[in-house]
């Protein structure tokens, strides 16, 4: 599995607030431009959806990176 930057830092990020909610907005905050310039929230879908092809192994049953809808994305241990 290889990882661009941008989805290490991604992952990083999820991983580091394992078990805590973060929201898109928190996300876009930490990962892109903070003043979301030349991203929206579908850019953090997108990229997560990207990242879990890469560790999940089976994307339709996340068991890593989880989606809380309405509300963002967990990391589960």
């Amino acid at each position: 599995m290889s990882l661009s930057k941008l989805e290490y830092r991604l992952l990083l990020y999820l991983v580091e607030n394992k078990n805590h909610i973060l929201s898109k907005e928190q996300i876009l905050e930490k990962i892109w431009d903070s003043d979301g310039k030349y991203v929206d929230n579908n850019t953090v879908s997108v990229n997560i959806s990207r990242l879990r092809t890469k560790i999940e192994d089976d994307i339709s049953k996340p068991k890593w990176i989880q989606t809380v809808h309405g509300i963002g994305y967990i990391w589960k241990e």
